[in-house]
């Protein structure tokens, strides 16, 4: 991206989302899936500290993606692809 990286991106969307949010209305958290071929499993908390939900290496499974996405609203799915060590490269969601 041509002004910021998607870390940073990802952390001015979570600093609105606490921030410009109106109380009286509850908003869920909106999904941010980190697409990549230099995301690496030891920087895994880093990922999820900067609001990362789940992520996906390059070259991309359009297969393994789409069942990444429908997590989005079948928190089955989310568990079943949710992360475990080891597994990095299949890529997954960080917390369900």
């Amino acid at each position: 991206m041509p002004l910021v990286d998607g870390h940073l991106a990802t952390k001015m969307i979570r600093l609105l989302e606490k921030t410009a949010a109106d109380p009286t209305k509850l908003r869920p958290r909106i999904p941010i899936v980190a697409v990549s071929a230099s995301l690496m499993e030891e920087n895994r908390f880093e990922y999820i500290e900067c609001g990362f939900d789940a992520w996906i290496l390059k070259p991309v499974d359009l297969w393994r993606l789409d069942f990444i996405l429908r997590g989005i609203k079948d928190r089955d799915l989310r568990q079943q692809v949710q992360y475990t060590l080891g597994s990095w490269e299949q890529g997954g969601w960080f917390l369900s």
